[in-house]
């Protein structure tokens, strides 16, 4: 939920950070393994001290794209970045074992938002320490840990933003508030089983009667290969049904939603990544693709002023991204990104006030096109709490084709946990 920024949070933060430990000893920026390893329930040092940071993310953009629309897609919330002079999204997280049997975790985002400053508490949720027979528990709000990048932090991605593919299909991440389980299983090939309950709110669930309107279940497994490589293979199911799905944003007396609709994501993500002798502080290079495709159908509804209009709506949509990242040298990167959309939808049985053309064009379901978005980028990390990059996109939409530029710097502040593989 996004809260608007008051002076009582704004003094809580202050406080929060007087006391922050600011040891380089102990951070990581892009995953890289140090002492404080949240992720996994161990803190380093005193592991009752909650470990505490804050990212900075400050980016120039030079691009024509003001909104991100997808055709084929409802738009899920999903945003372009803005033209200019800006901050990304400033994370601030405290992490820390509560005792010998639980952990907790908790992100505060903070951003500017059609110029107001908003936060939004991205994660925050205890999880079982030492439960033994491999089973983990969760309770509170995360980013599901469906695909590979769906539970990575914005500031830990491998590009400025996230693949096509989320934002079309999951409005940028699936996140929610619920329980998980989670069972790696005792044998030489690692093997994790989890299965997630959500509320089922956010996009692609919407507005429900249900107190579980979203379930997800993922299976994950993997290896090494020789002396520098390790892989990993996942496959992911999300269910979620909702009453209401409407548009993230809506025209000034003009509005459209889903209703009494369900949907069925299927997705399947593969990584592999390589360096000599398995150290990555020289060289490395890193592959990663993930595949979705969703199901849904239910009905669609279009208001405009005192006309209305009805549809029944099917749905199918795929979307892939494939990219690979290489480090020729200590610090040096670069990466380049293929993304790419498909849709199949269908409106029949339109009825209402408003002419059927004009319904399906304002729907923006029915589409011929294939977005696609092509990216490249050089960065550079002078230590493990900093990058500076450089990168560039050609997006083509069908109504869009333009480009953009992003110059960005991330820096780590404080104690961060290392990330998943």
């Amino acid at each position: 939920m996004n809260l608007r920024l008051t002076s009582v949070s704004a003094s809580a933060l202050t406080l929060l950070l007087v006391y922050m430990d600011f040891s380089l000893a102990s951070s990581t920026l892009g995953g890289r393994p140090v002492d404080a390893k949240g992720r996994n329930g161990k803190i380093g040092g005193n592991n009752f001290n909650p470990a505490i940071s804050l990212i900075l993310d400050g980016r120039y953009v030079e691009t024509n794209i003001d909104e991100l629309e997808l055709p084929g897609f409802q738009p899920g919330g999903a945003e372009a970045a803005s033209d200019g002079f800006g901050l990304g999204e400033t994370e601030f997280s405290v992490s820390a074992n509560i005792d010998d049997k639980i952990y907790g975790w908790f992100t505060l985002a903070i951003e500017e938002e059609d110029g107001e400053t908003k936060t939004e508490i991205e994660e925050a949720f205890i999880e079982s320490l030492g439960l033994g027979s491999g089973i983990t528990l969760r309770g509170g709000r995360w980013f599901s840990q469906i695909g590979y990048e769906n539970q990575i932090h914005e500031h830990t991605l491998d590009f400025s933003n996230t693949s096509l593919v989320y934002d079309a299909l999951l409005g940028g991440k699936l996140t929610g508030d619920g329980i998980q389980a989670r069972w790696i299983a005792p044998t030489d090939l690692f093997l994790e089983l989890g299965v997630e309950l959500f509320n089922g709110d956010n996009f692609p669930g919407g507005e429900s009667s249900n107190n579980i309107g979203t379930s997800t279940f993922f299976i994950r497994t993997g290896g090494d290969i020789g002396s520098g490589g390790a892989w990993r293979f996942g496959t992911s199911y999300i269910q979620n049904s909702f009453d209401e799905r409407p548009n993230a944003e809506q025209e000034e007396n003009e509005s459209f939603s889903l209703t009494n609709g369900d949907a069925d994501i299927f997705g399947v993500d593969f990584v592999f990544k390589w360096s000599p002798n398995g150290n990555p502080t020289q060289r490395n290079f890193k592959l990663i693709t993930e595949y979705y495709r969703r199901d849904e159908n239910g009905s669609a509804e279009l208001t405009q002023g005192i006309n209305s209009s009805t549809a029944n709506y099917d749905g199918d949509q795929i979307g892939f991204y494939v990219q690979a990242l290489y480090q020729w040298q200590p610090g040096w990167r670069t990466g380049l990104r293929l993304d790419r959309l498909s849709s199949d939808n269908t409106l029949s049985n339109i009825s209402g006030t408003i002419a059927d053309a004009d319904f399906i064009e304002t729907s923006g379901l029915v589409s011929n096109e294939d977005p696609q978005r092509v990216t490249f980028s050089v960065d550079y990390s002078p230590s493990e709490f900093s990058r500076f990059r450089l990168q560039y996109s050609q997006t083509d939409t069908g109504d869009i084709d333009d480009d953009t530029i992003v110059l960005q710097y991330l820096v780590s502040l404080g104690a961060h946990p290392a990330h998943a593989f």
